[in-house]
């Protein structure tokens, strides 16, 4: 779940801030939940609702004709509660590389006959997730492929034809925007910690800002870290990154972390050029995800044989002590 044309979704606890939940999802029937969180509203009567519609789906790659749905307020379970309001979309289209479909939310908060706030902004439903080592989306297996790119301008159209995801540091916002419309995923990779202090809340604020886009379908924390500072930020964390995936950079050529926060969804193995993994990655006891990731190759977009090579390199790596194949597969490669 995702939401674009919005404003960043981190701001102070005593902002009112719009949220979109994905919840029970099929085929056939999925429910999307719009809550309005925040100290202030805590503050004001107890008559608030959400009203509204969302209107969809609409797609660059494909033409579909759109519905429009209602949103219906869900009574308050106890007093000061946040208000919350739920659609139920039928038939619903998904949030894919292949068909970026997106719906559009026009919702208020009203007091009574007065009008409070307003959200107009596109929504992304996004069925992503982790099966053993594996990234699954739309019930198959999804291997992503990355490359470096432009943090403040995507070239799109490059990466889509390519089959790439797009690796990008701290990415802006409009260009998660236009990844939304144009069905390019992006791996987006946190600022590095600073060596001095911890500021959990603006990791948190990146985090939640990534998680409105449907596109950002990995968040990375980088290496170096603490791990105590990596546990409290993939603790919080899970209150507000929905389907994105969060996981952590760890160095390739040293042994496998022996401890790993239980809320991190996968590992970004970080090997620098002409390197392979230590041999006991081979046994990857921890069960998660791995992408390898070989940094500081840059390519423009739409070139993919970086992404080939590590890909090839690894798959001759995992042979190398006289096996078929490993006993597991890598769930993604990313260059730069």
């Amino acid at each position: 779940m995702a939401l674009i044309d919005s404003p960043p979704a981190a701001a102070s606890d005593g902002i009112p801030q719009w949220s979109v939940v994905l919840g029970r999802a099929d085929d056939m029937r999925a429910e999307v939940y719009v809550r309005l969180a925040g100290t202030a509203l805590r503050e004001r009567r107890e008559h608030l609702r959400i009203t509204g519609t969302l209107v969809g789906p609409q797609c660059e790659r494909a033409t579909t004709l759109p519905i429009t749905v209602p949103l219906t307020a869900i009574p308050s379970v106890a007093a000061g509660c946040e208000p919350i309001a739920r659609a139920i979309l039928t038939e619903p289209s998904y949030w894919t590389p292949e068909l970026p479909n997106l719906y559009r939310l026009q919702a208020q908060l009203m007091d009574g006959t007065s009008l409070l706030e307003t959200c107009d902004c596109l929504v992304g439903l996004r069925r992503l997730g982790v099966r053993g080592r594996s990234f699954w989306l739309e019930s198959r297996r999804f291997v992503l492929r990355g490359m470096a790119a432009d943090g403040n301008h995507l070239e799109a159209t490059a990466l889509h034809e390519a089959g790439a995801a797009a690796v990008i540091v701290n990415p802006a916002l409009d260009v998660c925007e236009r990844a939304d419309r144009s069905g390019v995923a992006i791996a987006a990779i946190l600022p590095e910690f600073p060596t001095a202090g911890f500021d959990l809340a603006s990791r948190l604020a990146h985090i939640a800002a990534w998680a409105r886009h449907p596109s950002v379908v990995l968040a990375v924390i980088p290496r170096p870290f603490e791990l105590e500072s990596v546990q409290q930020l993939a603790t919080q964390a899970q209150k507000m990154k929905g389907t994105m995936l969060l996981g952590l950079e760890v160095d390739g050529t040293a042994p496998p972390p022996r401890v790993l926060p239980k809320e991190i969804d996968f590992l970004a193995v970080c090997l620098p050029p002409a390197t392979l993994p230590d041999a006991q990655w081979r046994e990857h006891t921890h069960g998660i995800p791995l992408v390898a990731r070989r940094p500081d190759v840059l390519h423009s977009a739409g070139h993919r044989s970086d992404c080939d090579q590590l890909q090839a390199a690894l798959a001759a790596w995992g042979m190398a002590a006289g096996e078929q194949r490993l006993p597991w597969d890598w769930a993604g490669y990313c260059v730069g």
